[in-house]
């Protein structure tokens, strides 16, 4: 995996849901599909890798962010699209930390994938 690419694309799910907060579209986004953390292309690199990578701590922890990342990404689109704009804009700052910690964690495991 191209990991620069996966921040990248990861960089392009965060804007789509920002985008809520900047009056646009909010029917374009389906929250059952954004919700599936095997769908985008971290996703599914995360769901096939080799059994060697499965017990690394740090590619642990990203599963389980990633998985946290999607499903509070489809719980802010559901406030948003159901009228609790504000309640979506609450969930936006634990959002973006998760946002946060999923960049940082490809980072750390590129690195050490690479042995730096």
């Amino acid at each position: 995996m191209d990991f620069d690419i996966a921040v990248n694309q990861h960089m392009n799910w965060i804007n789509l849901v920002e985008s809520l907060f900047n009056e646009s579209d909010s029917t374009i986004l389906n929250a059952s599909s954004i919700t599936r953390d095997d769908e985008c292309d971290l996703g599914k690199w995360i769901y096939s890798v080799d059994k060697d990578l499965v017990s690394n701590k740090i590619y642990q922890e990203l599963v389980q962010v990633h998985k946290d990342f999607h499903f509070q990404a489809g719980i802010i689109i559901l406030n948003y699209q159901s009228g609790r704009k504000e309640e979506a804009l609450q969930l936006h700052k634990s959002f973006k930390d998760l946002s946060i910690r999923i960049i940082l964690l490809i980072n750390q495991l590129q690195m050490e994938l690479k042995g730096t």
